[in-house]
């Protein structure tokens, strides 16, 4: 009997191995296919802390404002579901440091990539890299076409997007549909990436799921298309 427990125990343990070893895999195989781009992110970023610059200048220590950065592979796949095609806008809401504006346009850079943060001193970072950015490439603004936002954006009219990233993860019931009502008017056939929360099948179809490493643990991720 003991030798069959143990047996048992043996088996449980490798069926919840399995799955961590496919996702190590997989990140393996990310980071080899964006290798270039990680790289360049790494080289602008390096001795820079988001998560420290972001905890100083938190608004009144609300925890819809706790920083936090989805894992650059993942984003790269997760928008790369959505197809994108020339001249078609990407938008994050909430960019923070502009990470994820790097990666996208380095990986897209057909597509017009906008961010909008809020917090000042993110949104300053964010401008500093860019133009750290451009001086090494020996690029001007125009050549790399990155538009950095310092508002709320629930102010923000982004009708004009294509696609759209938003970490979801940290927000009110209250925030939360503030940002839904503002997702719900977007133009028919627009792509929402997003963490933790769900949209409404009334106005959305999803065409992704899944469950993602982030900087914060593991995590739900959607994609969806804008039906109505």
């Amino acid at each position: 009997m003991q030798i069959l427990f143990v047996t048992f125990l043996l088996l449980c343990g490798l069926i919840m191995l399995i799955p961590l070893g496919t996702v190590c895999f997989r990140h393996y195989k990310r980071r080899i296919s964006y290798g270039r781009i990680l790289k360049t992110i790494d080289s602008l970023f390096v001795n820079t802390n988001p998560f420290a610059i972001a905890k100083s200048a938190r608004i009144q220590d609300s925890t819809e404002f706790l920083y936090g950065e989805i894992e650059i592979c993942t984003l790269l796949d997760l928008v790369a579901c959505t197809q994108p095609l020339s001249k078609q806008v990407f938008y994050d809401l909430g960019s923070g440091c502009g990470k994820t504006l790097f990666a996208v346009k380095l990986a897209y850079p057909f597509l017009k990539v906008k961010g909008i943060e809020m917090i000042d001193a993110l949104h300053q970072l964010a401008v500093q890299k860019y133009d750290l950015y451009l001086a090494k490439s020996h690029l001007s603004s125009s050549a790399f076409e990155l538009v950095l936002i310092h508002q709320n954006f629930i102010q923000v009219n982004i009708l004009d997007a294509d696609i759209i990233f938003i970490n979801a993860t940290a927000y009110s019931k209250a925030t939360w549909e503030q940002i839904l009502d503002k997702l719900i008017q977007l133009k028919v056939g627009t792509k929402v990436i997003i963490t933790s929360k769900t949209l409404p099948a009334t106005h959305f179809s999803k065409t992704y799921q899944g469950m993602e490493w982030m900087s914060w643990g593991l995590t739900s991720t959607y994609v969806y298309e804008k039906t109505h």
